[in-house]
């Protein structure tokens, strides 16, 4: 049963709790952006999924190499770390890129959108 077995759940033990409260943060603002999000997927497609995979690179580095690498080290496994570390600063900084690249499109398909004075 799975509720027996537990070693799958990451163990904080102090470290790295910050991904629960920043989990929780994140699910409030998509709450709050969702029309926007909406918005922007029928206006620009493609800025929406740049967007996306900057999101999902920056997450996947952020969360699960940090996790692998506490994993990795509470199980005394320290071959490697230098490796998954850089990995996890490449996507991050990769996913951040991705997301100034979209919102800097998005600036601009917005500053050429003219608002016509309906008087």
């Amino acid at each position: 049963r799975l509720s027996h077995n537990r070693a799958w759940i990451p163990n904080f033990n102090g470290h790295h709790a910050w991904v629960l409260p920043y989990l929780a943060i994140a699910v409030a603002f998509g709450l709050l952006l969702w029309r926007s999000a909406l918005w922007v997927l029928s206006r620009e497609p493609k800025i929406f999924w740049i967007t996306g995979a900057g999101m999902a690179a920056y997450l996947i580095g952020a969360v699960s190499f940090d996790l692998l690498s506490v994993h990795l080290t509470e199980q005394g496994q320290t071959d490697g770390g230098d490796i998954i570390i850089a990995i996890e600063e490449w996507l991050e900084m990769f996913g951040v890129s991705l997301l100034l690249y979209a919102m800097l499109r998005l600036k601009q398909t917005i500053e050429s959108v003219s608002f016509i004075d309906p008087a």
